[in-house]
């Protein structure tokens, strides 16, 4: 996703690290006046949230990427946000 927006859940620092160095925008969840184009979450439980990983999710008027990087490292993350293309068509 080009010019992503990031909302990024406390205590990835890591991640949070990894995107800025990326050249991406990253917020801490909440801080982001929902400005946010992409969320990533760690350790949720995506059959109780009726959330799938990877999922592009419509929030308002826009499409918001949900990541799940429980399973994914930094640079994965980085990877799979560069080539994901979101439509909530």
């Amino acid at each position: 996703m080009k010019n992503a927006i990031i909302s990024i859940q406390r205590g990835l620092d890591e991640y949070k690290e990894a995107l800025e160095k990326a050249g991406f925008t990253v917020y801490y969840a909440g801080d982001d006046k929902n400005a946010a184009t992409v969320a990533v979450i760690s350790d949720i439980d995506q059959e109780y949230e009726e959330i799938n990983s990877g999922e592009c999710r419509k929030s308002g008027e826009k499409c918001k990427l949900v990541l799940d990087v429980t399973d994914m490292t930094p640079i994965e993350t980085v990877r799979y946000i560069r080539l994901k293309v979101c439509s909530c068509d």
